[in-house]
């Protein structure tokens, strides 16, 4: 029955993995392992070979561009900085300058149409002085 439980809940395991969890545990314990146990250091392994695949697949990364560059194949971003530095300074190419909008300033109207907008903004101002002064009067019933 035991041999049943364990063989149920360690089916689809590794079975390397598998071997090292127990005999990881027989060097850590002297009990009988749980199954929680050996849980426990099946996730370790695997968090451990995963951890060693992934530097060494960053090592060899690593490798492939030292022997790139060495070869001439991959250029650093500094090479390119310098080298688009110089091909500015050759061509003496300036930079473009942002474009801006224009300030409300520069528009320009006919003096029909200034003296009419003056006349607009007076009316404005006087109908804000009579508001202001109608909000100041007493009503008296």
């Amino acid at each position: 029955m035991i041999d049943e439980e364990w063989l149920r809940e360690f089916d689809g395991q590794d079975p390397e993995i598998l071997a090292w969890a127990f005999r990881e545990h027989r060097r850590e314990s002297e009990f009988f392992p749980s199954i929680a146990a050996i849980f426990t250091l099946i996730k370790r392994r695997k968090w451990e070979l995963r951890e060693a695949s992934e530097i060494e697949a960053r090592r060899q990364d690593c490798e492939q561009i030292k022997a790139a560059r060495a070869a001439g194949k991959l250029v650093d971003f500094a090479d390119i900085k310098q080298k688009i530095a110089k091909i500015v300074a050759a061509k003496q190419i300036e930079p473009k300058p942002k474009p801006t909008a224009k300030p409300f300033t520069t528009l320009s109207y006919s003096e029909d149409r200034r003296q009419e907008l003056l006349a607009q903004i007076a009316r404005y101002q006087e109908q804000d002085r009579l508001s202001a002064g109608l909000k100041d009067a007493v009503v008296v019933s």
